[in-house]
């Protein structure tokens, strides 16, 4: 239908063009609006290479003026070994001054009880609120600044218990409630336990508590076995093996483990697992494990010269190096750190993560949800980070305590800065 006829205007063929025109423009609004292109959807919802972590610092405490003075004027003496952290509390130990916070708790050119401090045997209680360290009453500094001497004591909140001729393993149980140690007295060896002596063998160590506190298991020695080891599990000895490594509880305190070798020069090494022993290895065995939920056990094994994981049983992929394992809350997933041509990363679920380094991986934690995983790792002395979800953080001196919140929506732990001591809390999320 044209739109001049005859000289004349159309006004019939104008008003359909007219309303035609409304009709397609509504209807490609309407589409626009419940159908929106999906490049504006995509630049709406994919997360800014330039976001980053939100993360609060918290100041608990600072390395004190009288342990950095003594830092400066000793050779090869670093600060950052010689200090223990432990819910928000810091105990700061030199041959001379121990700091436990802000109050100075041992000063030799004051307090002439002890001539010096083992600055290595600092322990803080599981809820922070008691401290231990072995002092010598007869001891001097030598030239490598370590306190030397033959009268030892135990020092428990300034309080010090029996002299011995030497002592060691200062350990708190999980409830804070107990202290024990190994004490020397005579050639003879025992566990002290709150102030009692325990039976004398010709050598003790590794006391370990349960994680209800209520028992205590260590390794001893005595005299007429060809110098043979057994553990003392709640008062009872054990098998006797020619050597025993490390001691573990399950977190349940259902089951007990721990690491047994037969042979001297042909050395033998395998788990014992509630007295059953595992497969034996060529070599020792290190980082036994229980998960969680106590229903699995993790060690490394080693072969040759290559070490690799052993779960239930399985033995895992090997590397040059392998340390740390870890299960995750809910005990179905488990990492480690694994060193490969000179190269630190984790290893998550059998899967290498991507990330890798030239220094240490360690602390690595993961969620309870499975949606997240975060550990520590460093790129030469003093220069380390928190790596969240392949995201690497702030650059600090050291970590301890690293965990996810019950809610995973925050990752916290403990960090050296220079002089100064924070906890942290980050999120999760990015913002």
């Amino acid at each position: 239908m044209p739109f001049v006829t005859q000289g004349k205007t159309n006004w019939k063929f104008l008003l359909i063009v007219i309303i035609l025109a409304v009709i397609v423009g509504g209807v490609a609004l309407s589409y626009r609006y419940w159908f929106p292109s999906k490049e504006v959807e995509t630049s709406k919802t994919k997360p800014s290479e330039e976001k980053t972590i939100k993360a609060t610092e918290e100041k608990i405490c600072s390395f004190p003026q009288e342990i950095l003075d003594y830092s400066e004027k000793s050779i090869g003496w670093r600060k950052d070994q010689h200090y223990q952290v432990r819910d928000k509390n810091c105990l700061f130990l030199s041959p001379n001054i121990i700091v436990f916070n802000t109050q100075v708790v041992y000063n030799s050119q004051v307090d002439k009880q002890y001539g010096c401090v083992d600055d290595f045997s600092g322990k803080i209680s599981p809820d922070g609120k008691h401290f231990a360290y072995i002092a010598i009453k007869d001891g001097s500094v030598d030239f490598n600044d370590k306190c030397k001497g033959s009268k030892y004591v135990a020092v428990l909140d300034n309080q010090a218990g029996k002299i011995y001729d030497d002592i060691g393993d200062l350990t708190f149980s999980p409830d804070s409630q107990h202290f024990a140690y190994v004490a020397k007295n005579e050639a003879k060896y025992s566990i002290v336990l709150d102030n009692k002596e325990d039976k004398s063998y010709n050598d003790v160590y590794g006391p370990v508590f349960s994680p209800d506190s209520q028992k205590l298991a260590f390794v001893a020695r005595e005299s007429g076995q060809l110098g043979k080891y057994f553990v003392v599990f709640d008062g009872q000895i054990g098998k006797k093996y020619d050597h025993i490594g490390e001691l573990i509880f399950s977190s349940d305190n259902q089951h007990f483990a721990f690491v047994a070798c037969e042979g001297i020069q042909q050395k033998k090494c395998f788990p014992v697992i509630d007295g059953q022993e595992g497969k034996k290895y060529d070599n020792l065995i290190y980082y036994l494990t229980f998960s969680p939920d106590s229903q699995h056990f993790a060690y490394v094994a080693k072969i040759g010269d290559k070490y690799f994981t052993v779960l239930d049983g399985q033995e895992g992929k090997k590397y040059s190096d392998v340390r740390y394992l870890v299960f995750s809350p809910d005990s179905n997933q488990f990492a480690y750190s694994a060193i490969q041509e000179g190269k630190h990363f984790v290893v998550l679920d059998n899967q290498e993560m991507e990330k890798k380094y030239s220094d240490y991986v360690y602390k690595t934690t993961l969620s309870s949800d499975a949606k997240h995983i975060a550990y520590a790792a460093c790129e030469g002395i003093y220069n380390c980070f928190i790596v969240l979800d392949n995201q690497e953080g702030k650059k600090y001196s050291g970590f301890w305590d690293l965990a996810f919140s019950s809610d995973n929506q925050f990752l916290t732990y403990g960090a050296l800065s220079g002089n100064d001591i924070y906890y942290i809390t980050q999120s999760v999320n990015r913002f």
